[in-house]
């Protein structure tokens, strides 16, 4: 269902088929092009948390899955978990950032084969020790409707496809590889 909302996002509930598989087209997604995807993750606001979960012990972090037709499995990264450091406002007057307004700072790469149905899926999940590391937030976007080399906010949504308060900080670059 997320990819689905990504693939119609922003239209009337119509979209044309990838030129190749029209009729006329070559019947293949394949355009022998490899492109380099860097995903700047910069931080997320107001991350939701599960009915069990304290804002004070979650430790969120974001794993991505690039998919296309074209992959045989999505290929998938992932920032490190965010953890606010106590020392850090002892000898900082910084603010520290809590957990559910996390900084990661932090940039993810991955190189794949140029086609129009290429998706990324984030998720905001958190780094819980001892039990399955449970989803707080997620969205999918389609590589092709990104706008790159900008910072934008993408809205996140609940599991059920609901959305929420929270969304992700975040800068796309495509170039060829």
């Amino acid at each position: 269902m997320q990819i689905n909302e990504a693939l119609f996002s922003g239209s009337d509930g119509y979209i044309l088929k990838p030129a190749a598989l029209r009729e006329g087209g070559s019947g293949s997604l394949s355009t022998g092009r490899t492109k380099k995807l860097r995903l700047h993750v910069a931080g997320a606001t107001k991350v939701p948390l599960t009915d069990e979960d304290k804002s004070d012990e979650i430790r969120p972090y974001v794993t991505c899955s690039l998919s296309s037709p074209l992959l045989p499995t999505p290929l998938k990264k992932k920032t490190s978990p965010y953890k606010p450091h106590k020392l850090t406002s002892l000898l900082s007057s910084k603010e520290i950032s809590p957990p559910t307004q996390p900084l990661w700072d932090e940039v993810l790469e991955w190189e794949y084969e140029d086609n129009e149905l290429v998706f990324l899926r984030l998720l905001v999940k958190s780094d819980d020790s001892f039990k399955t590391n449970p989803i707080l937030a997620v969205t999918a976007v389609r590589i092709e409707y990104v706008i790159k080399g900008v910072w934008r906010f993408i809205r996140l949504l609940d599991l059920h496809g609901r959305e929420t308060t929270c969304s992700i900080l975040v800068k796309f670059e495509v170039e060829d590889a």
